[in-house]
């Protein structure tokens, strides 16, 4: 399959599989029986994938709404469906020695802004594959936020990127 759809890159500084976890969990609202690499959510081996990470560094988790729309994404790669929605995916890759040089970041629990840098011994890369660009497709801004909410364990609202 080629890779098509629109690209949103993170860096997860912490435990990447309990972020899927999370990420999969904030789907349910809206799928509630989605697949994770093809396994029913309530089936997937979370424990399983921590350890794949662990050993491959480096692979791809996948999530779409059923059957029918693994179906449509061999046929159409990541894109909208009639119903509007389309299938999802995580590429990552588990990196040693992360600095991000941050434009501007910003604390939502004190309330202000900083530039500077951000280092971590251990950081995720992750690509969140997405149909299409979230400031132009609703559904990718729902994904979008979804799985920056999955990021924090104390906040499961789904809020989006700039809240």
């Amino acid at each position: 399959m080629d890779i098509t759809g629109f690209s949103t890159e993170f860096i997860v500084g912490g435990d990447f599989v309990d972020v899927v976890r999370r990420f999969s969990f904030g789907l349910r609202d809206r799928w509630p029986q989605h697949l994770v690499n093809e396994e029913k959510c309530d089936r997937f081996d979370f424990e399983a994938l921590r350890e794949q990470v662990l050993a491959e560094s480096a692979d791809v988790v996948t999530f779409s709404r059923d059957q029918a729309m693994e179906a449509f994404w061999e046929e159409n790669g990541y894109a909208v469906d009639p119903a509007g929605e389309g299938p999802v995916g995580l590429l990552y890759r588990v990196e040693e020695k992360v600095l991000l040089n941050a434009a501007q970041g910003s604390s939502s629990e004190r309330g202000y802004a900083w530039t500077g840098c951000v280092s971590l011994p251990v950081g995720t890369y992750v690509s969140l594959m997405t149909p299409d660009d979230p400031a132009e497709c609703a559904f990718s801004e729902w994904v979008r936020g979804r799985f920056c909410a999955a990021q924090f364990p104390e906040d499961s609202s789904g809020g989006s990127l700039s809240s």
